[in-house]
């Protein structure tokens, strides 16, 4: 994960999914937080897991796909850009 300039992509530590940070920063600064999935069935999963799936969406139920699992060091990453990026809109907001 490399933090650039306004932007920064958290890969979760699953690796099927992430989280994107950007900051905006125009006359509104603002940041956006946006989650990722990998492909259109980012885990491979076998038969009898793909079959439960299916029962529970068929049944009315639903599994969130909105989970990012994050370790120490992604944390961290993350807290260090979201740090930066409050201190840009408080030298703004002066």
């Amino acid at each position: 994960m490399d933090i650039k300039k306004n932007k920064v992509f958290i890969e979760c530590d699953c690796y099927s999914e992430g989280i994107m940070l950007e900051y905006e920063d125009d006359d509104f600064p603002h940041a956006y937080i946006s989650m990722w999935k990998r492909g259109i069935n980012p885990r491979k999963t076998g038969i009898l897991w793909r079959l439960k799936y299916a029962w529970i969406i068929l049944t009315g139920g639903e599994l969130h796909g909105d989970e990012v699992v994050l370790k120490k060091e992604s944390l961290t990453k993350m807290k260090s850009w979201l740090d930066k990026t409050v201190h840009k809109m408080e030298v703004h907001d002066k």
